[in-house]
């Protein structure tokens, strides 16, 4: 049953593969929360406005089918992005494989992931999940090991320590941060690995809300301009403190 889901989103290259039920659930959650993500929300809601009233699982899939391969193709879940094997033995952007960023440039992202600052995303503990319940922090930790070889789980708990550690985590002034603007967007799925709030007059904090607003500003409406305004205030106040020194 699993290997005729994998086929329904073209990802038969994930049928057998050690890590291809994982890779899977990755893929499928990863579309409709980039749609979401990237500013994208109006389309995700009309998509599954599609369904009928009272879904079966199959008509559920062959939903999220229709918008993933919509919105990027068929292809979406074949990407080597979504492929341990592919991951683990990419030397070189593969032509054959549908990715925008090539091999090389999906195994960095997740080195980067899986080496360092440790963006997992899992499926939520309660609530309802748009995540698969197996794809859990285990799944993918094992995921990094099996990519990136034995010992790569020790170095990344170690070296995201010292990253938060460096950095000052989810309070930046605690390490002495000074001048720098947060601004996040009330629908992106990243905020909540951002600061949270104004952590003193050097560092402001700035929420844009509104349905829609997605990552780095996708999906913000024109007119929506408050927190860009408060940043490029924020910017020319310490550029001029800056000038004012220099002379």
């Amino acid at each position: 049953r699993g290997d005729e889901v994998k086929k329904l989103f073209n990802a038969t290259n994930l049928i057998g593969t050690k890590m291809g039920d994982s890779d899977f659930f990755y893929a499928i959650a990863d579309g409709p929360a980039m749609l979401d993500q990237y500013g994208n929300k109006a389309e995700l809601c009309d998509g599954l406005s599609k369904l009928p009233a009272e879904p079966t699982d199959m008509e559920r899939l062959e939903n999220l089918g229709m918008i993933i391969s919509h919105h990027y193709g068929d292809s979406f879940a074949a990407d080597c992005f979504y492929d341990s094997e592919c991951v683990k033995n990419a030397t070189a952007p593969d032509p054959k494989r549908p990715s925008e960023l090539g091999g090389l440039n999906s195994r960095s992202w997740r080195f980067e992931k899986c080496s360092e600052v440790a963006y997992l995303q899992s499926a939520p503990l309660s609530g309802r999940k748009l995540r698969s319940k197996r794809l859990t922090i285990k799944a993918l930790l094992d995921q990094c090991e099996y990519v990136f070889g034995p010992g790569t789980v020790a170095r990344l708990r170690a070296r995201n320590a010292n990253l938060n550690k460096k950095f000052g985590g989810a309070d930046p002034s605690s390490v002495g941060a000074s001048n720098i603007f947060y601004l996040d967007f009330s629908d992106d799925p990243w905020a909540e690995a951002s600061v949270r709030r104004a952590l003193g007059p050097t560092l402001p904090f700035c929420m844009t809300t509104c349905d829609g607003c997605g990552h780095c500003g996708a999906g913000v409406p024109r007119g929506e301009s408050k927190c860009y305004g408060e940043a490029d205030a924020f910017v020319e106040g310490v550029l001029a403190a800056a000038r004012a020194r220099v002379d």
